[in-house]
């Protein structure tokens, strides 16, 4: 067996961006082999996906050892400069309160932290930690696994995932030609030190580029902008959004203009429900307008994981009504974590294009929506509480991709209920507000996307730059 692209699936939302515009469809259409390494190669996702495009599917997920697991959940100790990385920083804090309750847990919390103050001070440490990667990314399974499949690119999607660290590890020593097509806009800043490098970069804008040139020092011309695949579909629905079946689905009225909010996990914005009961109260009280309606979307956080709180799906559902739609993303049972249904991500779009104003706490959902050409505010706020800092939706603004989303002025940031009622009612008046930033920001985050198919631009990517020898 031969494959001329393979790309590694690890994560629900890199499925999504291979599958919203059938990016693997196009290739096999266009006479290549395709491919798929997944952890589970039996989500309904990309099975169907695979037989409708005669892509091959083939499932790695190996198991890592008790050393290895515990290698890496403290990588971000030896390679990273956490103090200066909020998000980094806050897993930090988190890692501190869960382990209060343990010995063992804050004597090997501590030495990591120790190790991590004194290790830009021993050159040695630093070579020996790059030697602890080499040595945990070995994997005869990978090896054995690309050695049947045989591809000539294979593309790593999530390579902060240690997995597919392992596979691009493998494909480098085996001399097949490697690209990492990054699936998501907070990878690079936020996740650590990615396990293994490629050949070739695939990035969404210039933010990317930069980050990739900051970080790990590729050379520029090993980096292509391409935009983001998921996104093209936010370009047909923006000049024509059809939202009316699912909002009669909802129970509203099609008719009617709408509020969307895009939830965070209460791990990122513990209150945020508050605020959301906040706005339906408001929505149901005709607080705005006596037609306006609420759309609430929940994370696929909120709804599985042990990010999840089981009290919010109560109450969310509590609030559903005449004028409130809670809209719960349709998940797959899967090894493969959030595994949305297609159908649901073309609802999600449609129901983003018709709506007047996007609220969320700090998600992707704000790129999708700007790209949508809708208005975006973030609550950065914990409804009445003062909570501590890294405990406190207002940090996730701190992080770093989040940063440059609010420094290009784009989106609106709102710190308490005044600021929120304040910026719903402005852009109600006058919705162009902020459209030049909000075009600045799409054009450096999200790269091609206005000028042309981003999916189009990967496929002529993919072909003029294939390994052939």
């Amino acid at each position: 067996m031969s494959l001329d692209f393979v790309y590694i699936v690890s994560h629900g939302f890199a499925a999504r961006m291979i599958m919203q515009t059938n990016l693997l469809g196009i290739l096999a259409k266009r006479g290549k082999g395709v491919g798929i390494i997944s952890p589970d190669a039996g989500d309904p996702n990309l099975k169907r996906l695979a037989v409708e495009n005669n892509i091959k599917l083939f499932q790695f997920d190996p198991k890592l050892s008790s050393v290895a697991s515990l290698y890496v959940r403290s990588r971000m100790y030896f390679f990273e400069n956490i103090k200066g990385n909020p998000a980094l920083f806050e897993k930090y804090h988190r890692s501190k309160i869960n382990s209060s309750g343990s010995v063992i847990h804050r004597v090997h919390l501590k030495t990591l932290k120790i190790i991590h103050d004194i290790k830009e001070q021993i050159p040695f440490l630093k070579k020996l930690f790059v030697k602890a990667d080499h040595f945990f990314l070995q994997s005869q399974e990978a090896e054995i696994l690309l050695a049947k499949i045989g591809p000539r690119n294979l593309i790593s999607t999530y390579p902060v995932n240690f997995s597919e660290g392992r596979l691009l590890h493998a494909a480098n020593k085996m001399g097949i030609h490697t690209t990492i097509h990054l699936l998501s806009w907070d990878n690079i800043t936020c996740k650590g030190r990615f396990p293994a490098l490629a050949n070739d970069y695939l990035v969404w804008g210039e933010v990317m580029k930069e980050e990739l040139c900051e970080f790990y020092e590729i050379d520029n011309h090993k980096i292509k902008i391409v935009g983001v695949p998921h996104f093209d579909v936010h370009q047909i629905t923006r000049s024509k959004p059809a939202a009316q079946h699912y909002l009669e689905e909802l129970g509203l009225d099609p008719k009617k203009p709408f509020l969307f909010f895009g939830m965070s996990s209460p791990r990122f914005a513990p209150k945020e429900i508050e605020i959301v009961e906040w706005i339906a109260n408001k929505i149901e009280n005709d607080g705005y307008c006596s037609d306006m309606q609420f759309v609430i979307r929940p994370h696929p956080q909120n709804v599985q994981g042990s990010m999840s709180d089981s009290s919010w799906l109560t109450r969310l559902r509590a609030l559903a009504g005449a004028r409130v739609g809670v809209d719960f993303p349709k998940l797959h049972e899967s090894n493969l974590k959030w595994s949305i249904d297609p159908e649901d991500m073309y609802k999600l779009s449609n129901l983003l294009a018709s709506c007047s104003i996007c609220l969320n706490s700090g998600s992707t959902i704000s790129l999708d929506a700007l790209v949508a050409g809708v208005p975006v505010i973030l609550t950065s706020f914990d409804g009445g509480h003062d909570l501590h800092y890294w405990d406190s939706s207002e940090r996730l603004i701190s992080y770093t991709h989040l940063r440059k989303l609010v420094d290009f002025g784009g989106v609106s940031v709102c710190r308490d209920y005044l600021e929120l009622d304040t910026e719903i009612r402005d852009y109600l008046r006058m919705p162009s507000r902020r459209s030049v930033e909000r075009e600045l920001t799409v054009s450096k985050e999200c790269g091609l996307v206005r000028s042309k198919s981003s999916t189009d631009e990967i496929v002529s990517v993919l072909l003029n730059e294939e390994v052939l020898d």
